[in-house]
Order: structure tokens, then sequence, then C-alpha cells
């Protein structure tokens, strides 16, 4: 098996956001260096120190002075036909905040189940497990995620609680799909991780303006990072799996106390 490498981003963590988003590319390790690279010599071209797509859409940041919508949009579409042109696995969750809310935060006593980010990660990990096959996954796969502070870390913290205990949960064996612990880096130095940064900005942007209200620059670029349907996972966790999450919390309260 190819060895490969997963990396994703997050989009939607500020407060004011409708959509919680967690996407990113599946694809080898060589792959990944001739992609890396060639992201490195457009930005080094540019005089930017690395790309964060919320900054390039606002013009802020390292694309304050300079630069204008023209030249940023052209920046954009140039960079997504990199990664298009290592056609990797592409993996989207979302999930509506305000249902998350309403049916799932706060029922348990832990900061990692009162945030999205801890659901929609499982959901990532878990989704590449139950396709293995379909996506050529190997024991030596890596999931880098962009550094994500106190939770990244209680994140990692129960990677080996859920290992031994998904299989008896989900009635599937996942367990010997997930592979060593997931990791957590910045994604200034790694150049795949701001793609996977631009591939969640666009999702959530889709979602948010309902596709057809986007930009035209953003939602050419989501379709080519998007590419061929038959390479993209794409997981909506809906109004009843969230009411269904919620009950088993309810239920299982005392039981999982001291456990997560």
């Amino acid at each position: 098996m190819v060895l490969q490498t997963g990396y994703f981003d997050d989009s939607g963590s500020d407060a004011g956001s409708h959509y919680y988003v967690l996407a990113g590319f599946l694809a080898s390790v060589e792959q990944w260096k001739a992609a890396a690279t060639e992201w490195a010599a457009v930005l080094n071209r540019e005089g930017l120190p690395y790309f964060k797509m919320s900054e390039a859409m606002a013009l802020d940041g390292p694309f304050r002075r300079g630069w204008n919508p023209s030249l940023r949009d052209e920046l954009i579409i140039e960079l997504a036909d990199i990664v298009t042109e290592i056609d990797p696995w592409r993996i989207e969750c979302f999930v509506s905040r305000s249902l998350f809310e309403t049916f799932v935060k706060d029922i348990l006593e832990s900061e990692i189940f009162n945030d999205p980010y801890f659901m929609l990660f499982y959901q990532i990990v878990l989704s590449v497990a139950a396709n293995a096959e379909r996506v050529g996954w190997s024991p030596d796969c890596d999931f880098i995620f962009d550094e994500h502070g106190k939770l990244g870390d209680l994140t990692k913290a129960k990677w080996e609680w859920i290992k031994q205990h998904i299989d008896g949960i989900t009635g599937y064996s996942l367990s010997k799909h997930l592979g060593s612990r997931p990791i957590f880096r910045s994604d200034v130095p790694f150049r795949p991780l701001q793609a996977a940064d631009m591939f969640a900005w666009l999702v959530r942007d889709c979602i948010t303006q309902n596709g057809d209200n986007m930009q035209e620059t953003p939602r050419a670029a989501l379709k080519q990072l998007e590419g061929g349907a038959l390479k993209v996972i794409r997981l909506h966790i809906e109004k009843k799996q969230l009411m269904n999450l919620g009950a088993l919390f309810l239920v299982g309260k005392t039981k999982l106390t001291g456990y997560l």
C-alpha cells in the first residue's frame, strides 16, 4: 500500500459562524512533497510567508499591501490548481452550530464534548477507517491537523480510549484502521495544512452562501478542489444524528463519568 498522509483544518470556529467545518485531503507522501514544493515556490514568488484563506479574502495580514481582489483571485486559482494536480481524496465534515448547541452542548461536563471540533475530528478519522479499502489506507497513514491548543491536546489524550471502545460503540471493526495518534502542527510551515485551510473555508462559504451566491472565484476554486465525485467523502452531521448523540450522552452520562 502507498504511504499516505491526511491534512485537515477547520473553519467557522468564531462564535458568529453558523456552521463549523473540518476538511482536508488524503494523498501519498510523495504527492504531498511535490505539491508542497510547488506551493512554497508560488508563495516565495509573491513574497508571502504563508497563505491563509480568511486573510486573503479580507485582504488582511500579508495581503494588506500590494494586493487587490484581482491579483488575489489569480493566486487562489493557481494554488487550487496545485492541489488538483495531485488528485487527493477530499474529505469534508460540517455541522450547524445552532443545532449542535441545542442537542449536544452542555450535556456532559467535558470541554471536548462541548465543542463541535471534537465530534467532527472523529467523524473525519472514522470515515477514513470505514472507507479504508476504498481510499487505499495503510497502517502507517498519518493524520495531521492544524494546531488547536488545549482542545487538540485533549483530543489526542482520548485517542487510545477511542481505539479501545469504538468497535463496541459503532458495531463495526474500525479500530484496526485508526493507526497512530493524530499529529497537530502549525499551518505556517506546513503547506498542505494551508491547502486544507483553503478547502475548509471554501466549504463553509458554500454552505453559508447556499452555493449559487458564492463569489465567482471561491466557487471556481471549490469546484477545482472537490474534483470528481468519486474521490469525495462528504459528511453532513444532521439534526437526527445530533439528537441521537445527545440522547446517548444523557443515557450514558453516569457510565461515562471518569472515562471522558
